[in-house]
């Protein structure tokens, strides 16, 4: 910490968190190779205080946010951090045509970026299944990397923030058999821009959902 021209703390943004700068931006970064990512302060200080919660579950004494903890999902998270209420979780799902399977990390990486340019987008996994496997945030940094806000699925139920490229060796990992290294089933990943999604008919009806 260092004084600024008032004489008061400066904050330094965090290394892997979200953060408000002077100019009153927020973005969301999983290192220090870059400012960030890019994104509303309703969503940013929504995700800040999961991330927050996840810090405090290390005391035992905080049945509160445990309770949290232990009960939201990561279809949950992502929606309630775009402003769609828990409810909307068995509601909301891009349509089938929207998902697509890919070859490799680039190719994947290709199309989250042409599909949400630099705006905060949604971004869904599934197998051959209808279960969709997974939902999570995407941004873009100004390196071009995308990053992403997610909870863990399984034993690693935590709250992140992490670049696409983990999430993406995490769930193709799924598909493959160690013995040969063959791709058994394919993955599908659906994304969106979050102002599209809000605007949804799906969407609205999962807010009033009681």
């Amino acid at each position: 910490m260092k004084l600024d021209k008032q004489g008061k703390l400066e904050q330094f943004p965090p290394i892997n968190g979200v953060y408000k700068r002077k100019d009153g931006r927020w973005f969301m970064r999983p290192d220090a190779q870059s400012e960030g990512a890019e994104l509303p302060e309703d969503m940013a200080r929504q995700i800040r205080l999961d991330l927050r919660i996840e810090r405090r579950m290390g005391n035992p004494l905080n049945y509160k946010s445990r309770a949290f903890h232990n009960e939201i999902d990561c279809h949950q998270t992502a929606l309630r951090a775009i402003g769609m209420g828990d409810s909307a979780r068995n509601l909301f799902r891009f349509p089938n045509e929207r998902f697509k399977t890919f070859q490799s990390l680039d190719e994947t990486t290709s199309y989250i970026r042409d599909a949400v340019g630099k705006k905060m987008g949604l971004a869904q996994i599934k197998g051959s299944a209808e279960m969709i496997w997974h939902s999570f945030l995407t941004g873009v940094d100004e390196l071009g990397r995308i990053i992403c806000f997610e909870r863990g699925t399984g034993e690693d139920s935590s709250f992140y923030v992490v670049l696409f490229e983990d999430i993406y060796k995490s769930y193709e990992s799924y598909a493959e058999r160690e013995m040969y290294g063959v791709i058994m089933f394919p993955i599908y990943w659906a994304v969106g821009p979050v102002d599209e999604i809000k605007q949804s008919s799906l969407t609205q009806t999962a807010k009033i959902k009681k």
